[in-house]
């Protein structure tokens, strides 16, 4: 169960405001091209945890301050009193991971 959804973050939604006018430059078209893909990834592996059978807590797009210092953590799953932190990258490749190690393939 999703305790907190995902949101675009503030920066997506005003590149995409910028880019819809076309007053983006070559560096911040790139920039919200990245932020885009990056955010439907995400969404992309939400719906993967969506469909997961056991009774487990999932926090999306953490964000946290630990010694003045700010970070985000895209998922957070508890499962059975263990936590599982994801850091979710879109690639053009199939990452596949088991309790060893993981597997890359080419697409």
């Amino acid at each position: 169960m999703a305790y907190k959804t995902r949101t675009k973050s503030k920066e997506l939604i005003i590149l995409e405001s910028l880019n819809s006018r076309g007053n983006l430059t070559k560096k911040d078209k790139q920039r919200y091209f990245n932020m885009k893909k990056g955010f439907a990834g995400e969404i992309q592996f939400d719906a993967y945890t969506e469909k997961l059978q056991n009774e487990c807590s999932i926090i999306n797009d953490l964000l946290l301050e630990v010694n003045g210092t700010t970070f985000q953590i895209d998922s957070l799953v508890i499962i059975q009193g263990k936590i599982y932190m994801y850091e979710v990258k879109t690639m053009r490749v199939i990452i596949i991971t088991n309790p060893t190690g993981y597997i890359k393939s080419q697409k």
